[in-house]
């Protein structure tokens, strides 16, 4: 199975929907994808969304 979509984006930036079981896996595939073309901020948020359900990641791991 490979998991559900997810919406990333930091900073207004929309870094496209990726699947995973968790948000912070749907945040690695942005990274990897996206992290060549966009300057990802590592002092940022990341802004996570699946339906109705948003979550604030930072790179450190924590998710709300």
């Amino acid at each position: 199975m490979s998991g559900r979509k997810y919406k990333v984006e930091q900073n207004g930036y929309f870094l496209g929907h990726h699947s995973g079981n968790s948000p912070l896996v749907a945040l690695g595939k942005a990274m990897k994808t996206y992290g060549e073309f966009y300057p990802i901020n590592e002092a940022k948020e990341f802004i996570i969304t699946r339906g109705s359900q948003v979550y604030i990641v930072d790179l450190c791991g924590e998710e709300n």
